[in-house]
């Protein structure tokens, strides 16, 4: 495993301690890793129960060191992050503007 896959498990594990629901994602669009994540009958990927409850240690360790792993740690708001709301901002110099 390389450093930045052990950094990557290590930041995921981090929210999980800390009540935080994550989800495997995949850069640049953010997407979840479908291919990490359960399927329903129909073959669909399905995230909603992480919306629901938090994911175990060894399902984010499975996440993060899987054959192909996550590229990136989505955080799950709401709820069951104990009511976590967050603000992204995804341009550059955008929150100085937002903040005035």
């Amino acid at each position: 495993m390389s450093a930045p896959e052990r950094t990557l498990i290590e930041a995921a594990l981090a929210y999980l301690r800390a009540g935080i629901s994550i989800l495997p994602c995949e850069l640049p669009l953010k997407n979840p890793a479908f291919h990490l994540l359960p399927r329903d009958a129909l073959g669909n990927p399905v995230w909603g129960q992480w919306q629901e409850r938090l994911p175990s240690e060894d399902e984010v360790r499975a996440w993060f060191s899987h054959r192909r792993p996550a590229d990136a740690v989505a955080v799950i708001c709401g709820r069951v992050s104990g009511n976590l709301e967050v603000i992204d901002f995804d341009v550059e110099g955008i929150a100085k503007e937002w903040a005035k």
